[in-house]
């Protein structure tokens, strides 16, 4: 769910075809983790700390919005 544009996660899911309850509670877990890090590792290049990246917010940003709309 991180990489997909919205809306694209359900059709992703039904074409996989076997993802049941369990599988996409897990892939929104993820997102959420992977969202939160990419958040982090902006706010690290906003603060100048090493390995950080100013522009990566805005995915985070919107991995989470994907996430909390599709649950």
């Amino acid at each position: 769910m991180t990489l997909l544009p919205a809306g694209a996660a359900n059709r992703f899911f039904d074409a996989y075809g076997c993802a049941d309850d369990a599988t996409m509670t897990r892939a929104r877990g993820r997102a959420v983790l992977r969202a939160l890090g990419l958040i982090e590792i902006e706010r690290n290049g906003r603060l100048g700390l090493p390995g950080g990246k100013p522009t990566w917010e805005p995915a985070g940003y919107a991995t989470l919005e994907r996430v909390l709309a599709a649950s």
